[in-house]
C-alpha cells in the first residue's frame, strides 16, 4: 500500500450478476474495504446488484430485476459484468450478445464496462477446460469491446497451483470467504493500479486466516500486473489494398472503444507518439504507409503496411527491366541473393535497399560517368524495397530476391 495514487480511481462501482458477486460480501464489500483502509483513504462506493442464479439474459429481459434502470439512474463510473458461471463456455454467442447489449446501456451514460472473469468448478473431471474456456470467452468478448478484464480465474489458478492447502471452493462452485477476498483484491488492484499488499481491512476475521489474506493479496497484485491484456484488432483500412496509387485519400477505423490508428509514412512501426490518422490522409508521393492501433492498457495490433505509388510484388518483378521517372530511366536486373541497377549515362546515383518495415539493408553510391551500375550482392532472399535517387529524381520499386 502507498500514499501516493498510481492511477485515478472510480468513485462508484456496481456489480451486475448473480452470487458469484454477492457471496460473503462479493468483491465488492472487499474492495471497497481495502481502499477505505488506504493512507490516505480512497472513497470508493461499491455496489452490488444480483440475483442468484441469474445470467446477464435474465437481467436483460426480466424487467422485474430492475437492472437497466439501476444502469441508467446510478451515475457510475464502472458497471461490472459476471454472467453465470457456465454460460461463457456453453453460450458463447448468447454471452456476446447479451454483453455488448449491456455494454451499450454502460456506454450511454458515460461509464465504463469491466468483466467479471470467473474461474471453473471444482470438480474438473466433470468440467475439463472450464477455467480456460471462460477466460478465452472473456478475453474475446472485451477485446471486441475494448474494456478491461479483472483476471480474478487466473489468479485463482496462481492459488491452486501454488497454495493447495487454501480451500478455495465452498460447495463445489462458489468461492469460499478467503477466495472472495482474493476476487476483491483483483479488483482493487485494477481499479487502483496499487497493490493491495499490506492492507489491514480483513472482513469476516472470524473466517480468514491472517497469513493467507497476505497470500491473496500478494497474488491479486501479481496476476493484475502479469496479465497479458487481449491485443486491439488491426486497423481497417479503406481503399483497402496492399499497394495504391497517388494521389490517395485514405482512411482507417477499428473496431474497438477507445483505441486510435496510429500511422508512419516512412515504414517505420507506428508508437503511440506517432500521428493519429482520425479523419483523411492525402497522401500525394511515394511512401511505404504502416498502421497500428493502439489502446492504453492493451496488446498492440499488428501493423498493417500499404505501398503508395508501387506497384504490387508481382508486378514489380514483371516490369523489372526498366523503370522510369520523369526524364530518367533505370535498366535493373534481380536475381539470385541481389541486383543490379543501371543509371542512366553520366549521371550520379544512389541505391537504397530496405526491408518491408524500413529497416536499411545497404547503400550503394555511383561516381557518376565512369561507374553508372550498382550491383548490390549476398543478400537474403525475401521481399525488399529498392530506392533509387539521381538529381531530383527518385524511385521507389519493390523486388524480390531469390533465395
Amino acid at each position: 500500500m502507498t500514499s501516493g495514487r498510481a492511477q485515478e480511481h472510480p468513485k462508484k462501482v456496481l456489480w451486475i450478476g448473480n452470487s458469484y458477486s454477492a457471496w460473503w460480501g462479493g468483491p465488492a464489500q472487499h474492495c471497497e474495504g481495502i481502499a477505505s483502509r488506504d493512507d490516505p483513504a480512497v472513497e470508493m462506493t461499491c455496489e452490488r446488484h444480483t440475483f442468484d442464479g441469474e445470467s446477464l439474459r435474465g437481467h436483460l429481459e426480466n424487467e422485474s430485476r430492475g437492472t437497466l434502470d439501476r444502469i441508467r439512474d446510478g451515475d457510475w463510473d464502472i458497471v461490472v459484468l459476471q454472467d453465470f458461471s457456465r454460460r461463457p463456455m456453453q453460450d458463447r454467442d448468447g454471452f456476446r450478445e447479451d454483453a455488448m447489449q449491456l455494454h451499450e446501456e454502460i456506454a450511454a451514460i458515460g461509464a465504463e464496462t469491466v468483466f467479471f472473469m470467473t474461474w471453473g468448478y471444482e470438480d474438473s473431471a466433470s468440467w475439463p477446460g472450464m477455467f480456460e474456456a471462460t477466460a478465452a470467452s472473456y478475453e474475446a468478448v472485451a477485446g471486441e469491446l475494448g474494456c478491461r478484464i479483472a483476471p480474478c480465474n487466473k489468479a485463482w489458478l496462481r492459488v491452486l497451483a501454488g497454495h493447495p492447502e487454501i480451500d478455495m471452493w465452498a460447495d463445489g462452485s462458489h468461492p469460499t470467504p478467503i477466495a472472495q477476498y482474493l476476487n476483491g483484491c483483483v479488483f482493487y488492484a485494477l481499479f487502483t493500479g496499487e497493490s493491495p499488499e499490506g492492507s489491514s481491512y480483513l472482513q469476516f476475521e472470524d473466517r480468514l486466516d491472517e497469513s493467507q489474506a497476505a497470500v491473496m493479496q500478494q497474488i491479486a497484485w501479481e496476476t493484475v500486473l502479469a496479465y497479458e491484456w487481449p491485443n486491439v484488432p488491426a486497423p481497417v483500412v479503406e481503399p483497402a489494398g496492399d499497394t495504391l496509387p497517388i494521389p490517395v485519400q485514405v482512411q482507417a477505423g477499428v473496431l474497438m472503444g477507445g483505441a486510435a490508428v496510429h500511422y508512419t509514412l516512412d515504414g517505420t512501426s507506428p508508437t503511440k507518439e506517432s500521428p493519429v490518422l482520425d479523419s483523411v490522409l492525402h497522401v500525394d508521393h511515394t511512401a511505404l504507409l504502416t498502421l497500428k492501433s493502439i489502446k492504453p492498457g492493451f496488446g498492440e495490433s499488428r501493423a498493417v503496411a500499404v505501398r503508395v505509388g508501387e506497384q504490387s510484388v508481382a508486378a514489380a518483378n514483371r516490369d523489372r527491366r526498366v523503370w522510369k521517372a520523369g526524364a530518367g530511366q533505370w535498366r535493373v536486373s534481380v536475381g539470385k541473393g541481389g541486383l543490379s541497377v543501371l543509371a542512366p549515362y553520366g549521371m550520379r546515383h544512389t541505391l537504397r535497399l530496405v526491408t518491408v518495415d524500413g529497416r536499411m539493408v545497404c547503400q550503394r553510391t555511383s561516381s557518376g560517368v565512369s561507374e553508372h551500375r550498382i550491383t548490390a550482392t549476398g543478400l537474403a532472399g525475401g521481399v525488399y524495397v529498392a530506392h533509387v535517387r539521381a538529381g531530383q529524381q527518385e524511385i521507389a520499386r519493390q523486388v524480390i530476391l531469390g533465395k
